[in-house]
């Protein structure tokens, strides 16, 4: 079989993922979001997130108070 099918399989049968995996999410959150009852199974996960989370424009924040 390959590493995607081991690592597919293993999650279909709830087992641990013990093979190396990168996890890359454009939001912090979306990995969360898209498996989250999964993350625990993984025991050697690298998570990526692409941006920071943070809004272009601060207008939000300025509207609820903060600098």
């Amino acid at each position: 079989m390959s590493p995607a099918r081991d690592i597919l399989d293993a999650l279909a049968r709830r087992a641990y993922v013990d093979l190396p995996v990168a996890m890359v999410a454009a939001h912090p959150d979306d990995e969360t979001i898209g498996c989250g009852a999964s993350l625990q199974l993984f025991r050697r996960l690298l998570l990526v997130h692409l941006t920071d989370g943070a809004p272009r424009g601060l207008e939000d924040a300025h509207a609820a108070g903060f600098d």
